[in-house]
């Protein structure tokens, strides 16, 4: 496989996921999925379920473990920081260790899978 499409397949993905939290992170929660039209605690599965793909991916592209929760530890930041720039949203070391645990149990996964599948 070219170089060229090996980043498209394997990377892509990464940066179209990346792409989708930024899109999310950069407005407002929609009032219906709000904690106060929910429950105590949602935003950690919000959290969970956009930063557990991101490891998985970022493992997929990379093959690095370490690499991939660095990578997704990183994002996770920056993520924050962009929404501490934001008059709707706000910076929160709990969602930062959440997007970290996240990442690294999709990296996890996706390591488990190969281990046991032998590849």
């Amino acid at each position: 496989m070219g170089h060229i499409k090996h980043f498209f397949v394997f990377w892509g993905p990464v940066l179209a996921w990346c792409t989708l939290i930024f899109y999310f992170s950069h407005h407002p929660v929609p009032e219906p999925m709000s904690e106060s039209q929910t429950f105590k605690g949602v935003d950690i599965i919000y959290h969970f379920l956009a930063y557990a793909p991101l490891g998985l991916l970022s493992f997929r592209a990379s093959k690095h473990f370490w690499f991939s929760v660095l990578f997704v530890f990183l994002y996770g930041i920056s993520d924050e920081l962009h929404q501490s720039l934001l008059p709707f949203r706000d910076f929160e070391i709990k969602d930062m260790i959440v997007n970290g645990v996240a990442g690294f149990c999709g990296i996890r996964s996706l390591s488990l899978c190969r281990f046991l599948s032998g590849t």
